[in-house]
């Protein structure tokens, strides 16, 4: 067998598998890495198959390449790329023995690749932590700007066109970071932010993904809102996917299923580091958004691969929305970007950037080169910040506050977010408990008592019961219903006990429900409302 392939002989199946477990991972496979508990190939390290990232800014330029590989297309690798083969005839007669071509043991492949799925005995297989299409910054403050895979991080570097060689000093000057600055600011010049502070956050937001080593997630969301339609938010979240690589997944699914599905898709199938939602409609309330928001890592059942994964959660999500509002936690856990034109029919203004999509797409190297140029001139200085928050964003919002003010860049990070502002679903509630302050003038009340309220207010109408209209969330319906007996009595209590249960504790625009323990006539939970503090 001349073929310049390499040659594997297979006539022991065992000794197949062995020579497996210590191949994958290098040499012909070299595009073979384990991610979690699954392994992925890359033609792009080097290999036959390799697939040149698309024109920039297209949606799925790049990622792609990127995708799980399973024992049978393992052994289809092995036999595209190596000569296989066996002896044949009798043991007994050499001269009679010949080698002879053939395909990959099956049972040989299976043993291997599950041992590199687990870990076991493959010396080779290379643990893939993350993918990156530019360079970015390592926690030690050096530059990943080398293709392939950086074993310190774990982290594979498959760069798009041109992106491969920036120039970032090592030691930034005060010049130096003073034109980067100027760069990163010239697109982001005519576009309406309401302030600074908003203006900042969008800017840590185009920092994130070539920072994610230096601050890990989880981050909040960014969410680009404005008082009116074509305002700016597409093109600013445009200009983000083109600059780092991203997907766009339309609007939002309402359902909490099929935005699961979404998530997981974009952490399993793709590699860019930002995601977008476009066009949010509503008040958002989700609690898979919650999770992922507030997690580094996202489970799931692989559709199409019937099985549970779990992914690093180290992407970058953005939504756009006019007005975009958000119930529940999922307030706390976006970083807003608000836009405001000051004048109607905005996008016809005469920008002097016409084409800020296109003004990306050419300066993108020269901007993600900006950003390092900043970031190692921040970590050179000591990385001057202070502390502002001790939740799972703190590192990542006291980074980038410290990195911008260090910088010299005009407003605050997430200074635009009020973390004691009152989401629609607060607003709703702290009405309520407000109601129930004014009627119950301070006393202890049960569940029981909220409903006796409620039915002396219908029946009479008196101005000192509990008013329906400020029942929280959809009990206002239920209780109309029930009055009508179209639902069964009851319902609303049991509906109202729940609501009780879970926001014990909870402050709403300063108000809170405090348990006060069990009736000892009813044996039912007590609770009082706490107005808020007077200053």
């Amino acid at each position: 067998m001349t073929s310049g392939k390499p040659g594997v002989e297979v006539t022991n199946q065992a000794i197949a598998a062995d020579w497996l477990r210590s191949e994958i991972g290098t040499n012909a496979l070299s595009g073979i890495f384990r991610r979690g508990d699954v392994l992925v190939h890359t033609p792009r390290i080097g290999e036959d198959g390799y697939i040149p990232p698309k024109k920039l800014g297209l949606v799925h330029a790049g990622p792609a390449q990127v995708q799980p590989i399973t024992d049978k297309a393992v052994r289809a690798v092995i036999d595209a790329r190596y000569i296989v083969w066996r002896w044949v005839g009798p043991e007994d007669d050499p001269n009679k023995r010949k080698q002879s071509q053939c395909l990959f043991p099956p049972s040989s492949a299976i043993t291997a690749y599950e041992a590199a799925c687990l870990g076991e005995g493959c010396p080779n297989v290379r643990d893939l932590h993350g993918i990156t299409h530019t360079p970015i910054i390592r926690a030690d403050g050096l530059i990943l700007n080398e293709p392939g895979y950086d074993r310190q991080t774990g982290m594979l570097f498959l760069p798009d066109e041109g992106l491969d060689t920036l120039s970032i000093p090592d030691s930034p000057t005060a010049a130096d970071v003073k034109r980067a600055r100027e760069l990163i600011l010239t697109p982001l010049e005519e576009f309406p932010f309401v302030s600074e502070d908003d203006r900042a956050t969008y800017i840590g937001l185009a920092f994130t993904p070539a920072l994610r080593q230096l601050f890990p997630p989880p981050y909040q969301m960014g969410v680009i809102t404005a008082t009116n339609p074509a305002s700016g938010k597409t093109f600013l979240a445009t200009m983000l996917r083109i600059l780092h690589g991203g997907v766009h997944r339309g609007e939002m699914p309402r359902d909490d299923a099929e935005l699961r599905k979404s998530i997981t898709a974009a952490l399993m199938d793709t590699t860019a580091p930002v995601v977008v939602f476009d066009n949010l409609a509503g008040v958002v309330k989700s609690p898979v958004l919650d999770s992922l928001l507030t997690s580094d890592t996202h489970s799931d059942r692989w559709l199409g691969h019937n099985r549970n994964v779990t992914a690093a959660n180290d992407r970058l999500w953005i939504a756009t929305g006019n007005n975009a509002q958000f119930a529940g936690d999922l307030g706390r856990r976006i970083a807003p970007v608000h836009l405001d034109p000051p004048e109607a029919n905005w996008q016809q203004h005469q920008f002097k950037i016409k084409d800020v999509e296109g003004w990306m797409r050419e300066h993108r190297g020269e901007y993600l080169a900006a950003i390092l140029t900043i970031a190692r001139g921040w970590i050179n200085d000591g990385k001057p910040a202070k502390r502002v928050r001790a939740d799972s964003f703190g590192i990542w919002v006291e980074g980038l506050r410290g990195m911008l003010t260090w910088a010299r860049f005009q407003g605050t990070f997430g200074g635009s977010f009020n973390p004691n502002a009152v989401t629609e679903d607060d607003q709703e509630w702290a009405e309520f408990l407000t109601e129930l302050h004014r009627v119950f003038q301070g006393q202890s009340f049960t569940v029981a008592a909220i409903i006796t309220s409620l039915t002396a207010a219908n029946n009479l109408g008196g101005s000192g019961e509990v008013n329906p209209s400020y029942l929280p969330g959809d009990l206002t319906d239920k209780w109309a219903r029930e009055v009508n007996q179209f639902v069964k009595v009851g319902s609303t209590s049991k509906s109202l006990g729940r609501w009780l249960k879970n926001k014990d504790g909870r402050y709403a625009a300063g108000w809170q429900l405090v348990s006060k323990g069990i009736d000892p006539h009813t044996r039912k939970p007590k609770y009082r409302v706490k107005p808020p503090a007077v200053p």
